[in-house]
């Protein structure tokens, strides 16, 4: 989805490299609150990616949810700033997400046509961020939008943005902020966006506000995105807006020449990058995507099998930030330890250390403690040991 806000409900979307992709300004609904039937996303390697200014309803209070997320490396990736939503589904008590994911567990169970469909509906928890005081803001101006009270909406969406600049909600406060002016209020949509742009320290939430800006003032969309790529320079942002920028050249332009550029810029600023990969699939570049995707994909379902020696898949995301799955297979029952090491040999964490059975097994490294860098990753079992490399890029 590209700036597009569908409602996806009633879907099987299964085995896929990723299964529903959510950039540039993107808000779709997925599931159905009112029948409590939702989708059903399994098996894939991603079940859902959040990138670039996207902010997926997957649950909240008002909308979405009761879907199936189960059985992917990441049942929900979220790359942005932004907290994403994602209550009241089922997870088989595996969740298996990363980044700012708002979610919240129970077992109560529905049924559709086969395979089941299930929803957890429990305390509210929330992964990666300290901002729960701030979420409840947040919440009312999804309620007060709901209920179409635009005003008012507004005041919460720009104190949260104002006041919070550096956390997590003000991302989400920043999309929402576009729902609560009217079509006669397009003007002041326009400058209050231009504002926070123009006037403000250099911060992403900044540059975000230019990139929103892009999207609502469609007749100077290019000039909006360069002027985020001019402001920002080298910094993290200006992937999202060159991703945002080969969109527009290649949907809205069909200029593939230019795009292909972009393309290229891409893959050299950020090598292997969400937005770098995302481009090449755009472009209809198979070969790039067979190299850089599928054989990671291939090297997992080989791992699926039982192995008749110790294994150890690549890490993936690499580079990853701050977070990524470490999987790997045993050929029998036994004790295994799965260790972090820094570039000097020192021991970071021990993120396994017990018995396990045979086959394959996975988890997640949080690395939100070290820095920016390369890291080494060892399992050890029955005498038998394997190292790898990961790099993690904030």
């Amino acid at each position: 989805m590209l700036y597009s806000s569908p409602t996806l409900k009633e879907n099987y979307i299964q085995s896929n490299s990723t299964g529903i992709f959510c950039s540039s300004g993107s808000q779709p609904v997925i599931g159905n609150k009112s029948t409590r039937v939702g989708n059903y996303i399994s098996s894939n390697n991603n079940g859902i990616i959040v990138y670039n200014n996207a902010i997926p309803i997957i649950g909240n209070g008002s909308s979405g949810g009761y879907n199936n997320l189960v059985n992917s490396t990441y049942n929900v990736l979220n790359t942005t700033g932004n907290t994403i939503y994602a209550q009241k589904n089922w997870w088989n008590n595996d969740l298996k997400i990363s980044g700012l994911v708002s979610y919240s567990p129970d077992t109560t169970q529905i049924t559709i046509n086969a395979p089941p469909l299930s929803k957890y509906n429990g305390s509210f928890m929330i992964s990666g961020d300290d901002d729960i005081p701030m979420l409840s803001e947040l919440d009312k101006a999804y309620q007060l939008v709901a209920s179409n009270n635009l005003s008012e909406a507004r005041e919460v969406c720009l104190n949260l943005i104002n006041n919070y600049p550096d956390y997590s909600v003000s991302y989400n406060a920043l999309n929402l902020l576009k729902d609560t002016y009217t079509d006669k209020e397009i003007t002041a949509k326009n400058d209050v966006y231009k504002y926070m742009f123009t006037n403000n320290d250099k911060k992403d939430l900044y540059g975000m506000a230019g990139l929103i800006l892009s999207d609502i003032d469609k007749d100077n969309r290019l000039k909006h995105i360069d002027a985020v790529i001019e402001t920002y320079k080298g910094e993290s942002i200006i992937e999202l807006a060159l991703f945002d920028k080969l969109v527009y050249y290649c949907f809205e332009l069909n200029d593939k020449e230019s795009a292909r550029t972009i393309s290229k810029k891409l893959d050299e600023k950020f090598p292997e990058s969400m937005g770098a990969i995302e481009a090449h699939k755009i472009l209809g570049d198979e070969e790039y995507y067979k190299i850089n995707i599928n054989d990671k994909q291939v090297s997992q379902n080989t791992d699926n099998e039982v192995a008749s020696e110790l294994l150890l898949s690549d890490n993936y995301p690499n580079p990853f930030n701050p977070t990524t799955s470490i999987s790997y297979t045993l050929p029998e029952d036994g004790k295994v330890q799965v260790k972090i090491f820094d570039v000097l040999g020192r021991e970071l964490a021990t993120i396994i250390s017990g018995f396990e059975s045979k086959g394959k097994h996975s988890i997640v490294w949080d690395g939100s403690n070290v820095s920016s860098g390369v890291y080494f990753y060892s399992i050890t079992f029955k005498n038998q040991a394997i190292n790898k490399k990961m790099l993690m890029i904030k």
